[in-house]
């Protein structure tokens, strides 16, 4: 005999595997390599227990059948859900920055509500495995999404797979075999996205269904008798090869084939283990183990924990950090007592309440669609309030971004406006001013290309718009340099390198200014506080690093040529200062005793100089080459004494490690201004 309808304790208890091994591997990673997979172990066992769920309302009209469906589900997932979706919003307009690693934080939230954040991940190319995904603490609700797109359609599945076959054979052979046809289609699928897209097979339904509908096929036929376990050994074979697959999909890291094939384990080890724990024969108690009341305990509040414990440990990442033992032991204690008050205080009250139970479903699903309506209003107003109720410093965007553009206008009224479109993979930005009754003073044109680093010249491009009646067109594609000067252009990059050079040389004349902008020297870490040691290293003069320096000095004279033939007035920006530590991150009381800000925010100067020595040689070549070139170096204006700060008297003059802030552009806009005045002299040589 085979427990199918009741409650199984021992399931709970492999929640509380599954639960575990997610929770140890977002603190954990290279212990637990696979642990990202007890997600896995919760797909099978949602798709088992749904079905026994469904089973028992056989016999009912359709719409009584998922009407009564919905309602449960609503019951069980959505008041936690909100609770935790809008806490967590709360939580990080106070303490999370506006920056690349948190940009997508917002969109997966609101997506969140309406069961969509898998999909919204994959529009933002935020991979499950990227270093923007520990920073964003609502990236766990994928798996929710996939689940709640799943109780979509299964039902009707199901619906048909309980229909009786009299009078209508066919429609009941379809019935029979739908959900076994699905899941082996999703299994193709699933194959061929992990190769072909990665980021769809591990976030959409499609790749997942196979996991779900897994669950549901084991019911289905231990249902018709066509599964059982007759014996104390078939169902302690079950159980340990069960445990075995588990626990070898938790320690194999299968990150590059996931989903397949190495959800396979795991999903095969969820499988034999209900299996055997459901065999209900009394042949064995060695799976009823997993029943034990410390199981069970941990299982049934599985979901909390699931729910809350990322948001957590995001938020430490963000704040005091997750690097030290008391630390971890600190955010564990937080993330179990508030999924024991979320069970506790929500979830279970709710799930038992007598007077809900009797509402009509209608109602409820009303209810529960009008909750998650207003829940998602108040969250995206929390959003919109971070200028007001956020704690960081970063807040003053006037200070800090250098995309906050907009400046006080001048005496006589000037102003300015920025237009933003992207074109064939690149960002192209123009500032022109619109109202002003003075004359241009500065260059007709200012073409700027490059990386990232281009684009953190947007507050002062903006003011020599305004103020001098330049307009500027930035071409920009972050991790593109133009020029970097210490490897020839990679071959991602050349579409942009050509696109954007073809498009100065069709709209400029003869006399406009060029500015090629870039990083051109190693970073020493980046906004997650942390580089491989290779990519820490500056480039030596001598060895291995000459020839490719050599190969990009070459291959800049070529591009200089290209510009100068036409008259163009080409400035390139000597390297900045570059830093340890992230400024927007180690600037605020309640993080700057982060991990991540060990490296500090000073460097000495005479570091800097000898690290960027490999770039100055080139750009020193590239000048005598070209004497209409002129090289315009911020260095001894963002660091004019011994040592050089991300942060000094002035204020932040650097957003993050190598990126400015909207002040360190307004203090380098005098420096450029020279610069440019420089180019008179040049033109007439």
């Amino acid at each position: 005999m085979t427990r199918l309808r009741g409650y199984v304790p021992e399931i709970d208890g492999l929640r509380a595997l599954a639960v575990g091994a997610v929770m140890a591997y977002h603190l954990f990673p290279n212990v637990l390599p696979g642990g990202f997979a007890g997600v896995d172990v919760f797909f099978v066992i949602s798709g088992y227990v749904v079905s026994s769920s469904l089973a028992r309302d056989a016999g009912k009209p359709l719409f009584s059948y998922l009407l009564h469906f919905y309602v449960r589900r609503m019951l069980r997932i959505l008041p936690a859900l909100m609770v935790c979706l809008v806490a967590t919003a709360i939580a990080t307009t106070l303490f999370i920055p506006d920056a690349w690693l948190s940009n997508t934080v917002q969109v997966t939230a609101r997506y969140a509500f309406f069961g969509l954040s898998n999909i919204a991940l994959v529009w933002a190319s935020d991979g499950y495995f990227s270093p923007r995904a520990e920073l964003n603490p609502f990236i766990h609700t994928w798996s929710l999404g996939v689940e709640e797109q799943f109780y979509l359609l299964f039902p009707l599945v199901f619906f048909l797979w309980l229909s009786p076959g009299t009078n209508r054979p066919r429609f009941h052979w379809i019935g029979r075999h739908l959900l076994g046809g699905l899941l082996v289609a999703s299994l193709a699928y699933s194959a061929i996205a992990t190769v072909a897209s990665p980021d769809k097979a591990f976030y959409y339904l499609p790749s997942r269904f196979w996991e779900l509908a897994s669950g549901a096929l084991l019911f289905q036929l231990q249902s018709a008798g066509m599964i059982r376990l007759h014996s104390k050994r078939s169902t302690n074979v079950a159980f340990f090869l069960g445990l075995a697959l588990i626990a070898s999909g938790y320690g194999l890291p299968g990150q590059e084939s996931f989903p397949l094939p190495w959800a396979l384990l795991p999903v095969c080890g969820a499988l034999l283990v209900i299996a055997a724990v459901t065999s209900g024969d009394g042949h064995s108690a060695t799976p009823k183990q997993l029943g034990r009341p410390a199981f069970v305990a941990v299982g049934k509040l599985s979901y909390s924990l699931y729910l809350w414990h990322w948001p957590v440990y995001v938020l430490f990442r963000w704040t005091v950090g997750l690097d030290s033992p008391t630390l971890i032991v600190l955010a564990l204690a937080t993330s179990v007592v508030l999924s024991y008050l979320s069970y506790r205080i929500v979830e279970f009250p709710i799930r038992t309440d007598p007077a809900a139970l009797v509402v009509p479903g209608w109602r409820v699903a009303v209810s529960g669609l009008l909750s998650v309506f207003l829940c998602w209003t108040l969250a995206s107003k929390i959003f919109a309030a971070h200028k007001r109720i956020g704690l960081s410093v970063t807040k003053d965007e006037q200070t800090w971004y250098s995309r906050a553009w907009s400046e006080t206008p001048s005496g006589s009224g000037c102003k300015s406006e920025a237009t933003a479109q992207e074109r064939d993979g690149m960002s192209v930005f123009t500032f022109r001013r619109v109202s002003c009754n003075e004359l241009p003073q500065g260059p007709r044109h200012l073409f700027v290309v490059g990386d990232s680093h281009a684009g953190a010249y947007g507050t002062m491009l903006y003011k020599l718009a305004q103020e001098r009646g330049t307009e500027v067109v930035l071409f920009m594609k972050a991790g593109c340099a133009y020029m970097s000067l210490q490897r020839p252009t990679e071959s991602r990059c050349a579409p942009f390198v050509d696109l954007s050079t073809a498009e100065i040389l069709r709209r400029a004349v003869p006399g406009d200014v060029v500015l090629l902008a870039s990083l051109r020297v190693p970073k020493l870490s980046d906004q997650t506080g942390g580089l491989p040691e290779t990519e820490r290293v500056s480039y030596s003069i001598e060895g291995d690093d000459k020839t490719e320096r050599t190969r990009a000095l070459d291959e800049a004279h070529a591009l200089l040529g290209r510009l100068d033939k036409v008259g163009l007035q080409v400035v390139i920006d000597a390297p900045k200062p570059v830093f340890k530590s992230p400024a927007f991150r180690c600037s605020d009381w309640f993080n700057s005793m982060n991990a991540v800000c060990s490296g500090g925010l000073a460097l000495s100067r005479d570091f800097l100089l000898e690290h960027r020595r490999p770039a100055m040689q080139s750009l020193a070549a590239l000048a005598a080459a070209n004497p209409r070139l002129l090289i315009w170096d911020p260095l001894p204006v963002l660091c004019p004494e011994e040592i050089c700060r991300a942060v000094d008297a002035r204020g932040p003059l650097f957003f993050d490690v190598d990126h400015l802030s909207a002040l360190g552009n307004r203090v380098l806009y005098p420096s450029f201004l020279s610069t440019l005045e420089m180019r008179r002299a040049k033109r007439h040589e």
